[in-house]
């Protein structure tokens, strides 16, 4: 059971911890692996900010700040479970990178309003997770804390869940997005350069994360998917995927090879037949899960073959064209009126797409 003590911080304090040259137990971060946003800016606006420093130096309550630090790890730091754009405001506000309500910089404060805005006491509560905790419980924390905020995505949960980053799928998804990632996978640094070179070619879009991860949910839909070679784990959604994770000891490089294998038979099929008219617009080099589902789907279950190759080929060229087979190809795929992906209704359109009889 996690072991949680309180008390209060002066908030001068709390600004002089989120450093990375104290020593062990003093520290604190706001870039941990479960924080919302990107590291540096978080999900807050401007607007947030100032409204959030104006209730600090109006005393009213700002709520409690939560941190966390894991006994099997050895960490030099605590990490921000709860709070982070709050501190990002603290820092950022000290540090005069942008002005209170009334227009005015931290430098701009008198002498004796630093020293009340710095002596202020935050509520804080410390967290110890121990050994025999479950691996989903910052995730479960991180979710009832922010019930009442903006709605966690599924990235936010899948990042949140791999903060040791002992998650095999979780890794590998940020090994090939790259950008702000870094991964605890050692090698295939070749392989991942080259898919990643094929990704981005493909879809003309270079494959990055965004504030909320939502790359990083998707990557590990596809990662997920080939993996298991089951189309039900082609997901975002975290409480799918969260049930199939494996821990970082129990994959083998044959896991990899074969994921990478299918991801790149993926890239040359999307290479001959990618249309936005079709298959949506790409964001952050991702296209929409649901439009190229009947592609992977094929790929992902081991089904794919030449024959199967040239006959997809042909169809999208030739829907293209056509009217009445967009038409009816948009009307199942879009069955029961959502954009859902689900195997039973993927299977209907790849019937359609060979059951529709084209010429060259």
């Amino acid at each position: 059971m996690v072991r949680t003590h309180g008390d209060t911080q002066k908030l001068d304090n709390l600004y002089k911890r989120n450093k990375k040259d104290k020593k062990k137990g003093e520290t604190i971060l706001i870039e941990s692996d479960f924080q919302r946003g990107d590291e540096e800016t978080g999900v807050w606006l401007m607007i947030n900010k100032q409204v959030f420093i104006d209730s600090l130096q109006n005393n009213y309550p700002v709520g409690i700040l939560t941190f966390v630090i894991d006994e099997d790890i050895d960490e030099s730091c605590w990490k921000t479970l709860d709070g982070g754009n709050r501190l990002r405001a603290i820092r950022d506000y000290k540090d005069n990178k942008f002005v209170d309500k009334l227009g005015r910089k931290y430098e701009n404060l008198s002498c004796q309003e630093q020293a009340n805005f710095d002596s202020l006491l935050i509520p804080c509560q410390w967290i110890t997770i121990e050994s025999d905790d479950i691996p989903e419980i910052i995730t479960e924390m991180f979710t009832r804390l922010n019930t009442s905020a903006k709605p966690l995505s599924q990235g936010e949960l899948c990042k949140a869940h791999g903060w040791k980053k002992d998650v095999f799928e979780l890794e590998l998804a940020k090994k090939i997005i790259g950008d702000t990632w870094s991964s605890s996978i050692i090698g295939y640094d070749k392989e991942t350069s080259e898919l990643r070179e094929k990704w981005n070619t493909t879809f003309q879009a270079e494959l990055r994360e965004t504030k909320r991860c939502d790359i990083l949910a998707a990557t590990t839909g596809f990662i997920m998917s080939a993996k298991t070679g089951n189309f039900t784990t082609f997901e975002k959604k975290y409480c799918v995927l969260k049930n199939k994770f494996t821990k970082m000891t129990d994959y083998c490089v044959g896991d990899v090879l074969n994921i990478y294998q299918k991801l790149n038979t993926f890239c040359d099929v999307m290479s001959k037949v990618y249309d936005k008219n079709i298959f949506g617009k790409v964001t952050m080099g991702m296209a929409p899960m649901s439009r190229v589902a009947p592609i992977w789907k094929m790929i992902c279950e081991d089904k794919w073959s030449e024959k199967c190759d040239d006959a997809v080929v042909k169809f999208y060229k030739k829907m293209l064209q056509s009217y009445e087979i967009r038409r009816e190809y948009e009307n199942i795929l879009k069955k029961d009126g959502d954009n859902h992906h689900t195997s039973n209704k993927i299977s209907l359109v790849i019937k359609y797409i060979f059951d529709t009889k084209l010429t060259c």
